[in-house]
């Protein structure tokens, strides 16, 4: 019988260990899941910033070009004013400049939260994965802990149980058994 509950309790053991192992492949499995989908929505990310980015620079294109068509439509009408629509026309042409300057400045902010974001989500998401797999082992550690517990107090048992019966034998060992009930 001492056999019987320590290969109950090995089997118990290893069917804990089976199970950790599965949660723990589980746990990787996600951890890569997760990752994938990290890649992706940097991917998705750099999609956006370089539409925002092209956005801008067609903008920025646009207002060059409307500054150039008002400094060239001033010289022809206003002669006199030549100086002026030059000016008037530097002075978009720098606004232009400094916009161009601010969208790329702002797109590359959007693009490095982005990729904070999703840096940031992978990294918890890997964290939580392998905390669960911690707790999937912490508690196998802990199943297979009782079932040697429990395989070693059966085992005792047994054990006594038979020197009980050994001692029943002889007459000292009847009467102590006498004597215990």
């Amino acid at each position: 019988k001492a056999q019987d509950v320590k290969k109950q309790a090995q089997d118990k053991a290893g069917d804990a260990k089976k199970q950790f192992d599965k949660k723990v492949e589980e746990g990787k499995d996600k951890a890569q899941d997760l990752k994938k989908q990290a890649g992706e929505k940097v991917d998705e990310a750099k999609d956006k910033v370089e539409d925002v980015k092209k956005q801008a620079q067609d903008k920025a294109q646009d207002v060059k070009k409307q500054a150039q068509d008002k400094a060239g439509d001033a010289k022809k009408q206003f002669d006199k004013k030549v100086e002026e629509g030059k000016d008037k026309a530097q002075d978009l042409k720098k606004q232009a400049g400094e916009k161009v300057d601010e969208a790329k400045d702002k797109v590359e902010d959007v693009k490095k939260q982005a990729q904070d974001k999703a840096k940031k989500q992978a990294g918890e998401k890997v964290d939580e994965a392998k905390d669960k797999a911690q707790d999937v082992k912490k508690q196998a550690g802990k199943k297979v802990d009782e079932a040697k517990d429990k395989a070693q107090d059966e085992k005792k048992q047994a054990q006594d149980k038979a020197r009980g019966r050994k001692e029943a034998g002889t007459g000292q060992g009847a009467r102590r058994q006498e004597a215990s009930r």
